[in-house]
């Protein structure tokens, strides 16, 4: 179930940011409190300790590169979101696939646009 709900926030997530360039709050911060409030009622399978830490890898992972300006800071919000369901391991792979994903949709969008010039 877990896997469901952050896949589907994640896909929600990208639909919203590719249309309007933005993840709005209104998605990341009640899926954070979700994640935390399921953890404190044992339906994540992770401590409430863990619920935690995996916000802050999901915050700590993220921020540096919203501060260089790779990322915005729905992007920030919505892994430290993540890592309330899935715990600080778990949100370390989902950053990895995230970033898999992100950077196939940066290179698609480049294409269309006609931004991509192959060396």
């Amino acid at each position: 179930m877990i896997t469901v709900v952050v896949l589907a926030a994640g896909i929600i997530a990208s639909w919203i940011d590719l249309r309007s360039r933005r993840v709005p709050n209104l998605l990341t911060m009640p899926l954070a409190c979700a994640g935390l409030l399921l953890a404190v009622l044992g339906g994540t399978g992770l401590s409430v300790t863990d619920a935690f830490l995996g916000c802050l890898v999901g915050l700590g992972i993220m921020l540096p590169l919203h501060i260089l300006g790779g990322t915005g800071a729905g992007d920030v919000k919505l892994l430290a979101a993540f890592g309330a369901f899935l715990g600080p391991a778990g949100v370390l792979g989902a950053f990895i696939r995230m970033a898999i994903v992100g950077g196939g949709i940066a290179l698609a969008v480049a294409i269309h646009r006609g931004r991509f010039v192959p060396a």
